[in-house]
């Protein structure tokens, strides 16, 4: 989630992870954003995920998949 939008450059605003609330930058090259498509439309953006818990959600994609 956007937590506070800089107005000389979107690259210098700061995020907030959806699961665990931690501020996160894109210079820290550690932001993942969740875009979902249903059926008809376009995809919009959902969720803002920091590393860790990106990394969370593959690997309980990859172990529910199984």
């Amino acid at each position: 989630m956007l937590a506070h939008k800089d107005s000389s450059s979107s690259y210098n605003s700061i995020y907030t992870c959806d699961r665990c609330n931690k501020e996160i930058t894109r210079k820290d090259k550690n932001l993942y954003s969740i875009y979902v498509r249903y059926i008809t439309g376009n995809p919009t953006k959902h969720w803002d995920l920091c590393d860790r818990c990106f990394k969370s959600l593959q690997k309980g994609i990859k172990a529910g998949g199984k």
